[in-house]
């Protein structure tokens, strides 16, 4: 049984290195600091249930990339069924996450030819026309032009 100790050494202060490492990057609430240090590999474990383990929710964005692929099928199919605008966005949306600019550009064109008063719609396709500025510049002039706001409204009210 001696024989086997050197396998469970050294984990303890890999464990506790670990979540020191996390706790530099984090910076939680300054207990946990005594905890690791004078807690050992029990202390470190508890610290890694208690404030590593929900942080791997923030990696929820590299699993969604796996996800946008079977996202994209499902919405074409569903595109031949509905074509309807709010369709047609969506897919460009994904389309430019997955930077496939000339697709995004073509799902835009048909929700801006479905339904041509969404600002939303003619800002993410001057966006997926990237390089193209003489294509890309009249949607971004229309987004920018349309509803402008009355900064000074507000002291014009004041005035009376």
């Amino acid at each position: 049984m001696f024989g086997l100790s050197y396998l469970y050494y050294p984990w303890g202060f890999i464990v506790q290195i670990l979540a020191i490492v996390h706790f530099v990057r984090r910076r939680p609430e300054n207990y946990w600091f005594y905890i690791i240090f004078f807690g050992g590999f029990l202390g470190a474990s508890v610290y890694i249930l208690a404030e590593v383990l929900p942080d791997m929710t923030l990696l929820r964005g590299v699993w969604q990339g796996f996800g946008r692929r079977s996202r994209i099928q499902t919405l074409e199919t569903q595109i031949l069924d509905n074509p309807s605008a709010g369709n047609y966005e969506e897919l460009g949306e994904l389309y430019k996450d997955q930077r496939q600019y000339e697709k995004a550009r073509e799902a835009f064109n048909h929700a801006i030819a479905a339904r041509s008063d969404s600002i939303y719609t003619f800002y993410s396709r001057a966006q997926s026309s990237l390089g193209i500025i003489i294509t890309g510049r009249p949607d971004c002039w229309r987004t920018r032009t349309h509803e402008r706001v009355n900064w000074n409204a507000r002291s014009s009210f004041s005035r009376k």
